[in-house]
Parts: structure tokens; C-alpha cells; sequence
């Protein structure tokens, strides 16, 4: 007859019991690195996600889809623009409204907070990009630069300069005071907007293709595409040195933002189209709002996937709190 060493066997347990506590670690260091993350839909609610990637609140925020979201840079506030023609301040401790402004004579598509937080842009179905003193509501420039809905707002890292792209497939660029300081044609309109870490200005159109423009002259600086037919959502970097695509079919991409060159750096499926694209404020988190109600997570390393949550509502609209 067999019999069992007590010592072994208590050897056994206490390895099983280990690896267990250890995986369960792991799961909470998953869980902790997720951001803080902003969402607004059709539904009309704004919704905020923890760190463990839960449901956090939720309020209704407009009379009509929410199309554009930002947090402030201390993260005490939620900035939304809505179809409702609206912008508004959100505590976002308790979700109370705080300020709200009759921004634009049409549905407000896109907004951008300055590097500093003291200017906001807001760009609307009325053609018009305009800044405001973000800590007063008070509108401090109204632009007249697009012939079309404008669909995208950037500010430069200095804040000096803001980018404004439109459905007109114009490009402007304005100075912080309002002064155009130049003007680009692209192909196509854009499905994301931003500025690479060398200043130059970084596009991904709506079919695919990528470009840099240099700051100043605005030529074309770098060129490629990312192989996809059509773009649903792009994004750059906080450090601008990444571009991350989502494909109409559900391709996620990042590439590498050179002086003259986009190199690809990594790629995964969202299964379906991204409505949007959001980085974390360190750039090691790519965050997804996609057509199937989900929210996904993925490690810029290599896009290893982090967590895949479900809300109640396809998001439009995304942004990850700054800390």
C-alpha cells in the first residue's frame, strides 16, 4: 500500500495555493492598470469606467446623441458636446451639471482641450470652429474655415496652434488667437487628427491613407496607408509617436510616426468597427469603443488585449481621464 509523504503533500497544496494567489494578482494588475474612461452614445448618457473597467455612473447628459467628450486636466470635470447643439461641464465626481453653452447653431462633433486646459475647441455641424476661455464659458473666437461639417480638432503639444478638419476635406490651421496660419486639401476627410513629437501635423484619412505635413510650409512630410479600404476611427498618441487606426472591418493598427515615414508596429482585431479610438494619458493603453457595445483595452506592447467590457449602449463618443 501506498502512503501518502504529509510533507509532499502539503508541499502540493501550498504550490496550488500559491499559483492561485499569483494568478489572482495578475488579474488585479490587469484590472488596476485600466484608465479611467469616459463614454457618450445615442442614448443620450454619459457612462464612466474604472479602473477594473466597471460601470462606474452614469447620467443623461443631452437631448440627442452625445458626439464628443473630454476631461480636464485635473480630472474634476467632463467636457461633452452634443446633437443637441450644446456643449456642457460635468463635475465628474457626482455627474452635476455645471456650466452648459449654446455652442454651435448645429450638432457639436468634435471638441479639444488646449495642452494648458485654458482654451477649449468646439467644432460644429455649422461649419464653425470656435475657442473658448474654458473656465468661464465665454467664447473667445468663432471661425468661419470649413464649407462643411467640421469633423476633427487638434491642438499642437505648445498649444500655439489649432488644426480643424471638415467633411469639406480641408484642413486649417489656426494660430491660439484665431488667425488662420494655413490651409491644407486632402483627399478625403479625416477620421483622426492629431500632431507627431517632431511638430509635424499627422492625418488618417477616412480611406486609409496617412500623412504628415510639416509645421510652417505644411508639405507633405511623410505619406502611407494602413491596407484598409475604409478607417472608422484613428487617433495619436499622447507623445505622438504613434498612430492607432480601427478599419470599418474591425482592423486595429498602430504605427510608428516618423519624419518622412509610418512604419507598422502592431495590429489585432476589434471584431467590428470603432466608433472611437482613445490612448491613456501615459500611452500604454489603447482604448476602443466598438459597434458591438463593447469597450476594449490592449497594452501598446505588442496590442495584447487587457479587457473587454459591456455597456448598455454603442458609445460615439471617448475619453480617458488624464490620471
Amino acid at each position: 500500500m501506498h502512503v501518502l509523504n504529509p510533507t509532499a503533500l502539503c508541499g502540493t497544496w501550498r504550490a496550488l495555493l500559491l499559483g492561485l494567489l499569483l494568478a489572482a494578482a495578475a488579474r488585479a494588475g490587469a484590472q488596476a492598470a485600466l484608465p479611467v474612461v469616459v463614454t457618450g452614445g445615442a442614448d443620450q448618457m454619459i457612462r464612466v469606467w474604472d479602473r477594473a473597467g466597471r460601470q462606474a455612473a452614469s447620467f443623461l447628459a443631452h437631448d440627442g446623441a452625445v458626439l464628443a467628450l473630454a476631461v480636464t486636466r485635473d480630472g474634476r470635470q467632463i467636457v461633452s458636446g452634443g446633437e443637441d447643439k450644446t456643449v456642457k461641464f460635468w463635475n465628474a465626481e457626482d455627474g452635476l451639471l455645471e456650466t452648459s453653452l449654446d455652442a454651435h447653431a448645429g450638432s457639436v462633433a468634435c471638441l479639444h482641450l488646449s495642452p494648458s486646459g485654458a482654451l477649449l475647441a468646439t467644432g460644429g455641424a455649422d461649419h464653425f470652429v470656435k475657442i473658448w476661455n474654458a473656465a468661464t464659458g465665454r467664447l473667445v473666437k468663432a471661425l468661419p474655415g470649413h464649407s462643411q461639417p467640421v469633423r476633427a480638432l487638434a491642438w499642437s503639444p505648445d498649444g500655439r496652434l489649432l488644426a480643424s478638419a471638415g467633411n469639406d476635406r480641408l484642413i486649417q490651421v489656426w494660430t491660439a488667437d484665431g488667425m488662420l496660419a494655413g490651409t491644407i486639401v486632402n483627399e478625403e476627410p479625416v477620421a483622426g487628427l492629431g500632431w507627431s513629437h517632431a511638430g509635424q501635423l499627422v492625418a488618417a484619412a477616412i480611406d486609409g491613407t496617412l500623412k504628415a505635413w510639416r509645421s510652417g510650409d505644411y508639405a507633405v512630410a511623410a505619406r502611407g496607408r494602413t491596407g484598409d479600404r475604409a478607417l472608422s476611427a484613428a487617433a495619436v498618441s499622447p507623445d505622438g509617436r504613434l498612430l492607432a487606426t480601427c478599419s470599418t472591418e474591425g482592423r486595429l493598427r498602430v504605427v510608428e510616426i516618423g519624419a518622412s515615414s509610418f512604419t507598422p508596429a502592431a495590429e489585432a482585431s476589434c471584431q467590428r468597427a470603432a466608433t472611437a479610438l482613445a490612448w491613456s494619458a501615459d500611452g500604454s493603453v489603447l482604448v476602443a469603443a466598438v459597434a458591438d457595445r463593447t469597450l476594449r483595452y490592449w497594452s501598446v506592447r505588442g496590442l495584447a488585449p487587457l479587457a473587454k467590457v459591456s455597456s448598455a449602449a454603442v458609445a460615439g463618443a471617448l475619453a480617458v481621464a488624464p490620471r
